[in-house]
């Protein structure tokens, strides 16, 4: 992820926030006890706040919010000292949270307990989530956890994607995780950077070379997906060929060698600075509109229509 790790986030923050009120650890421990959470003992808020203890499950932050008198959101807000932190954890989930909270079947309970049923098969394990909850902090809870698991917020987003087939939520929610997932194959503002740079570009256009980029891996993507940022995403989440380039690299060379010269600077320069950032000896210096050589790999060169 390319957020600060889980346990790190809630470790600045119950620190912080603990001794705000001037208490012990033993004193925010037995607090937890009263709130119904005995596991949280002295011993183990000392881990969490060292950072010994890499892991902080939802029902956990549930609680430690409420004795600290803060919502799980602002646990997970980073701390006043780190002004230029990227988005907090829950920052970054709280879109995929509003699609979900948008679904119709999660609006009844039924709905609910199936879709975590399906969920806990999908991932081969049980979700520590609060019982009770409201139903927003129930799928910001949800949201968390699969955050935490490999691979769970793709998980997430199938079966939603199962139980209600070719539904827009369903669509949307398969995107924010795959862009949740993938972050950290940029640095934070790169995809933005990125995606000023393709603004303004004939959508069908982007969509072609998408395609011849993702080739073979984009053959099943419908021809008329044209969302610059989902094209984006998608070719985040795509492996290169053995000797090949990343599949977004290729991409936005594709995009610089039909582009207007101080674009195509400028494409070539943010693909530089990514290759290096990733260890690839990948540099392309031609200039906007120059075919590519036979040796560059951007010489599959569709030209603007």
């Amino acid at each position: 992820m390319a957020t600060a790790p889980v346990a790190r986030l809630v470790a600045e923050r119950v620190r912080q926030l603990r001794r705000r009120r001037n208490w012990s650890a033993q004193q925010l421990a037995d607090a937890c006890a009263d709130a119904g959470m005995k596991t949280l003992t002295r011993g183990t808020i000392a881990k969490i706040e060292s950072g010994v203890r890499k892991s902080v499950s939802a029902a956990e932050v549930q609680v430690l919010a409420k004795v600290l008198g803060v919502t799980p959101n602002e646990l997970l807000a980073p701390g006043s000292r780190q002004p230029d932190r990227r988005l907090s954890l829950s920052e970054s989930l709280r879109p995929l949270v509003d699609v979900l909270e948008q679904v119709p079947f999660l609006q009844e309970p039924a709905g609910v307990s199936l879709y975590l049923d399906l969920l806990a098969d999908q991932l081969g394990e049980p979700l520590d989530l609060p019982e009770h909850a409201e139903l927003r902090h129930l799928l910001y809870a949800l949201v968390f956890a699969c955050a935490q698991i490999p691979g769970g917020l793709r998980a997430l987003a199938e079966v939603l994607q199962i139980l209600n087939p070719g539904s827009s939520h369903a669509a949307e929610a398969r995107d924010l995780a795959a862009e949740l997932d993938v972050a950290d194959f940029l640095a934070p503002g790169q995809r933005e950077q990125l995606l000023t740079l393709l603004a303004g570009q004939d959508r069908r256009w982007l969509a072609a070379l998408y395609r011849t980029a993702a080739a073979p891996y984009g053959a099943d993507v419908h021809p008329d997906v044209d969302d610059a940022r989902r094209l984006v995403v998608r070719l985040e989440q795509m492996n290169m060929a053995p000797g090949g380039v990343p599949p977004l690299l290729l991409f936005a060379e594709l995009v610089a060698a039909g582009a207007e010269p101080s674009v195509a600077a400028a494409l070539h320069e943010w693909s530089g600075t990514v290759a290096g950032r990733l260890g690839l000896g990948i540099a392309c210096g031609r200039s906007g509109g120059e075919r590519p050589s036979k040796r560059c790999p951007c010489r599959a060169w569709p030209t603007p229509t």
